[in-house]
């Protein structure tokens, strides 16, 4: 699911108010986990039952290019696969539609989307104003943050409206925080966990692989209560 999580994360950062298709800023906390809520329900309807035996987002969008133009309704049928969310995959290719139904590849709207990707790759490759390679470190964090919105959204034994208010996890990363201070800190309006930028003289390779250590062994604790909720949802 990691593909996945990852792809839903970063759809999440650029809907507009009708959830696809446009370019925004990035919307609130709550609508953001309302939104990747209903995006596991379309993964869930699509490609089968078994979570094993549904495609990665790569082989999708991989399978997508094959064609400059697509029927949705006749795409859907073909992959079995919820409208909804490939909709939103045929968005991030590069495909438009004037009717909501045929999708045609545009050349703008792709070069729009390979920006967005070069700018999230020179994001993990900022170096926060040191001569330390933080890619290691930009990569756990971002890692976290993904798994942290998606833990969130897997709480729906609430309803969606009330689940980015009841589900905030921020003092999950307090160790962390309290730990690190100095170089990270906890953005309340996005639910992130991000780095100071610039870090401080004193940022040294072994203090990020301390803060790598950290962060990840609280990814991995976190994913194993997705993977929980994801087996007692029948995903």
């Amino acid at each position: 699911m990691q593909g996945w999580k990852t792809f839903l994360y970063h759809s999440s950062q650029i809907l507009d108010t009708l959830g696809i298709n446009s370019l925004a800023d990035a919307i609130d906390w709550a609508s953001r986990v309302v939104f990747i809520y209903q995006s596991i329900g379309w993964l869930k309807k699509s490609f089968g039952k078994r979570i094993e035996k549904k495609p990665t987002i790569e082989q999708l969008e991989e399978y997508i290019r094959r064609a400059e133009r697509w029927e949705l309704s006749q795409l859907s049928s073909t992959l079995h696969a919820a409208p909804e969310l490939l909709k939103l995959v045929l968005s991030e290719v590069g495909y438009i539609s004037q009717d909501g139904e045929l999708f045609v590849y545009d050349e703008v709207i792709a070069t729009q989307r390979k920006e967005e990707e070069r700018k999230r790759k020179a994001e993990k490759e900022n170096s926060h104003g040191t001569q330390v390679d933080c890619r290691k470190m930009n990569k756990v964090i971002e890692e976290l943050n993904v798994t942290i919105l998606y833990y969130a959204s897997l709480q729906n034994e609430k309803k969606a409206e009330e689940c980015g208010k009841e589900t905030r996890i921020g003092k999950c990363v307090e160790q962390v925080i309290c730990k690190y201070r100095e170089f990270l800190w906890w953005d309340e309006v996005r639910e992130e966990l991000k780095v100071r930028d610039p870090l401080p003289e004193k940022f040294t390779e072994e203090i990020q692989g301390k803060i790598c250590r950290d962060v990840r062994a609280l990814e991995e604790e976190l994913s194993g209560k997705c993977r929980e909720l994801e087996k007692n949802e029948s995903f």
